[in-house]
């Protein structure tokens, strides 16, 4: 049984709060609507997604400039190669992981030793 069969008393009757049925019924809703709008919508959800994508990866940016900062001025120096190591890593828990390991750091080996655990 298809949602757009259902009369309108009884589709609203039905409680939203199910979880992933709020979900449901928005796309049930996309499916009646016609092609231009349906294309629009996807094109609305498209940005969305490109936005989140976008500032996680901001995000990532920001938490590897700051840890190679923070090794630069605790060590006085990175090597390029650590930078790229760091430069490697895309997962903002892994770079938040690697930043509290990294504070316990004593020597520029051992900062290198906990970036290439990651």
């Amino acid at each position: 049984m298809y949602l757009n069969n259902l009369p309108g008393d009884e589709l609203e009757a039905i409680p939203v709060e199910v979880p992933g049925l709020k979900k449901a019924l928005t796309i049930e809703e996309i499916f009646k609507k016609s092609e231009k709008e349906r294309r629009l919508y996807e094109l609305r959800e498209k940005a969305i997604r490109d936005e989140i994508s976008m500032v996680a990866g901001a995000k990532a940016e920001g938490v590897r400039e700051s840890i190679i900062r923070f090794v630069r001025k605790r060590f006085k120096s990175v090597s390029g190669e650590l930078q790229a190591k760091i430069k490697q890593i895309t997962d903002i828990e892994a770079l938040e992981r690697l930043y509290d390991e990294l504070l316990d750091a004593e020597t520029p080996e051992q900062a290198a030793e906990i970036v290439s655990r990651m």
